[in-house]
């Protein structure tokens, strides 16, 4: 029998997540869409404002640690925030 995956270990992206990908939706934001979370409630959990976490929605590339925090915020890898 196979144990179940851990998903913070996970690489693989659900298939919504890829969806809104497609659609040419940020990766933070097509995360965040696919969990239902607000831009508020991520926000707070990454300890910074609402509108520091929309202008990374947008940003391009997050830097490492900021890639970090965020999926920490949102329970993924790191890694599943790299397109």
């Amino acid at each position: 029998m196979v144990p179940p995956r851990d998903r913070k270990d996970s690489r693989v992206l659900p298939l919504r997540v890829q969806q809104f990908l497609f659609e040419g939706m940020p990766i933070l934001k097509a995360w965040r869409m696919h969990l239902r979370l607000t831009e508020r409630e991520v926000a707070q959990r990454m300890g910074i404002s609402q509108y520091a976490y929309r202008e990374l929605e947008q940003a391009p590339e997050l830097r490492p640690n900021t890639r970090t925090r965020a999926a920490d915020a949102l329970g993924i890898s790191d890694s599943q925030l790299i397109k």
